[in-house]
């Protein structure tokens, strides 16, 4: 299955998502490690994305689509929110929930949106 790494990259950073919004809501500060390790997996799985929409070097593509397109968007949108959160969180401005917030629900829907357009 072609989509097997994307679908591992994407779960393996909604998992470490979860678990650091859960830190973040009971008052303990993330480790940059881990954030770090969270920014990285955004990047692969956005790239395996791109990679599968647009072909691998063997040839195989999946089946093209406005689905395909939308999840790597809201992924973007979510790489770049959390590190708009990321950067706004380390010195208390205003807004800096608001940010984490469409940063954790645009992550999630891009996730959700990748996994009803490679189920059958």
């Amino acid at each position: 299955m072609i989509a097997l790494p994307v679908l591992a990259l994407l779960a393996a950073n909604v998992g470490l998502g979860l678990f650091l919004g859960w830190r973040y809501l009971t008052g303990q500060r993330s480790r940059s490690l881990l954030n770090g390790i969270h920014l990285l997996l955004g990047v692969g799985a956005l790239e395996a994305l791109a990679m599968v929409m647009n072909g691998t070097p063997s040839g195989e593509i999946l089946a093209p689509g406005r689905l395909g397109s939308t999840a790597a968007i809201l992924v973007a949108v979510a790489m770049f929110g959390g590190l708009l959160a990321s950067l706004m969180g380390g010195r208390k401005i205003d807004g800096a929930d608001g940010v984490l917030l469409a940063h954790a629900t645009a992550g999630f829907l891009g996730f959700v949106v990748f996994l009803v357009w490679i189920l059958p």
